[in-house]
């Protein structure tokens, strides 16, 4: 309800600084010309895909069959970021033939700018496309803070062993943690031999694990 909330806010205040720095100028117009492409092809993949791809990835999931839904995602992610990027080298060296389609009546000054914002736009659409696609697949956490395990190290200095590949990392000794560079930081400040307590999140679940740092 509060992130709804506020987001709606924001959005609102977005607009309200809008018009008041851009209002009807021609810098606004051309920017909304340039983006009308990109933005349809967006919605033409991302809800395409999200239709088709997330009911089967779920399906996959619910049965237990981990590794043939992430198979699939691959496929479809892969052939997705094929896709998108001819789509977005084929809009940027064709914007001068369909951008005056959208933008008809613009001065030529103007309807120059709109083109070459608009193949600054175009390979957004990959990256964008290709976000939201993956962020539906991922489940959702229980904290939007955290570091994910990526990948065990034996030298890592201290006994690992509780911890699994894909666990999410929200805390260390009541400390959250937000990022890699702050993780290292308390480990190196962390006096040595004290035992340290993770709060981890596991398929869903917080748990604390209790790890020491080796001889």
């Amino acid at each position: 309800m509060g992130a709804t909330f506020a987001s709606t806010l924001l959005g609102f205040l977005r607009e309200v600084v809008s018009a008041r720095y851009y209002g009807t100028r021609w810098e606004m117009d051309t920017f909304l010309a340039a983006a009308t492409i990109p933005t349809i092809l967006f919605g033409v993949f991302n809800g395409a895909l999200v239709s088709a791809l997330v009911p089967t990835f779920s399906e996959y999931i619910a049965h237990r069959e981990e590794d043939e839904a992430w198979r699939l995602a691959s496929t479809v992610l892969n052939m997705l970021a094929i896709a998108v990027t001819l789509c977005a080298v084929v809009g940027y060296f064709t914007a001068r033939w369909y951008v005056p389609l959208i933008a008809h009546g613009f001065p030529a000054p103007q309807m120059s700018v709109a083109i070459r914002m608009t193949r600054w736009l175009m390979p957004s659409i990959v990256a964008v496309s290709l976000n939201g696609n993956v962020r539906r697949l991922l489940p959702e956490t229980r904290s939007p803070d955290g570091i994910v395990i990526a990948a065990k190290c034996e030298a890592a200095g201290y006994d690992a062993d509780v911890l699994e590949v894909g666990d999410i990392l929200h805390e260390v000794n009541g400390h959250p943690i937000h990022d890699v560079v702050e993780f290292r930081s308390y480990l190196l400040h962390h006096p040595p031999h004290e035992p340290l307590v993770l709060q981890v999140e596991r398929m869903g679940d917080l748990k604390y694990m209790p790890i020491t740092a080796n001889d």
